[in-house]
């Protein structure tokens, strides 16, 4: 059984606007179905976390074993459109603590931003820093 840890952050800004979050969530939904009818046909274990950013950074679902890809595709209609600034460094944070508490699994990270990071500081070191530590992990 191969296992795999998939994160995922979708950003909620004022920028993005409420059709394209709405947009964001779709393409979610069937990337989510996507895995699914994959990982069972080849016998690969999938656990999920969601992060959903503007300002503010919100934690969804954590990633964990009991997370069936069923259950955060139905979660996904219940993630709020905030609308504020682009805090992509936070939502950076959030998800490597969560994929952090999977270590025994390969993981992978989905950021979905509007490319305009305008608080939180900027998150390309922080970004590199991710990169560099799972290369040392390998």
């Amino acid at each position: 059984v191969f296992l795999i840890c998939l994160g995922k952050a979708v950003v909620s800004t004022q920028s993005t606007g409420r059709e394209n979050f709405i947009k964001e969530l779709d393409f979610l939904r069937t990337l989510l179905e996507i895995i699914q009818i994959k990982s069972l046909s080849n016998d690969v274990k999938v656990c999920v976390g969601l992060v959903s950013y503007s300002t503010s950074v919100w934690v969804i679902d954590n990633p964990c074993c009991e997370n069936t890809l069923c259950r955060i595709f139905d979660e996904t209609a219940s993630v709020p459109y905030d609308g504020g600034s682009t805090n992509t460094a936070g939502a950076l944070k959030v998800a490597r603590q969560m994929l952090q508490a999977t270590s025994s699994y390969k993981r992978i990270l989905l950021l979905i931003t509007d490319g305009r990071s305008n608080t939180g500081g900027s998150p390309i070191s922080f970004a590199e820093q991710m990169r560099d530590e799972d290369l040392r992990r390998r």
